[in-house]
């Protein structure tokens, strides 16, 4: 009986030890499900604050492709003043080229007519030289 006796003790000891163990388990149980609640709410937070910065993105984004777009049309628009600017320049270079042409051609033509006109002025200047003798002559006479 007193084998027995210190048997159930033991027993009673292991089981109480063991019902510690599990209390102890327990609570640390309670400790991390309370720590993962905690993560879990201040995730949901993280994710809603998430949510609402990525709707705020994609509604800036919206805008930007609007800009974006009208940029494009500017750009675009640019473009074409630009082309037409540049055409009117070609146009304008050709109307110079022509004008210089002419230019050069009167000028030569000047040119032309000058020794022409130095001719006959040098030519009136000798039959003027001639006449002079003449008269001299005729003047002698």
């Amino acid at each position: 009986v007193e084998e027995l006796s210190k048997r159930q003790r033991q027993a009673t000891d292991d089981k109480d030890a063991a019902l510690i163990q599990v209390d102890r388990k327990v609570v640390e149980i309670k400790a991390l499900q309370s720590e993962a609640n905690k993560a879990q709410t201040a995730n949901a937070e993280t994710v809603q604050e998430l949510k609402g910065r990525i709707a705020t993105l994609d509604a800036d984004t919206v805008g930007l492709g609007t800009q974006v777009e009208e940029l494009s049309k500017r750009q675009r628009q640019a473009t074409d003043d630009k082309d037409a600017a540049l055409i009117q320049v070609d146009r304008k270079v050709v109307e110079i080229k022509a004008l210089q042409s002419e230019a050069n051609k009167a000028q030569t033509a000047n040119a032309e007519t000058v020794q022409e006109l130095k001719g006959r002025i040098a030519t009136l200047d000798a039959d003027t030289v001639g006449l002079g003798t003449q008269v001299e002559e005729l003047s002698k006479r």
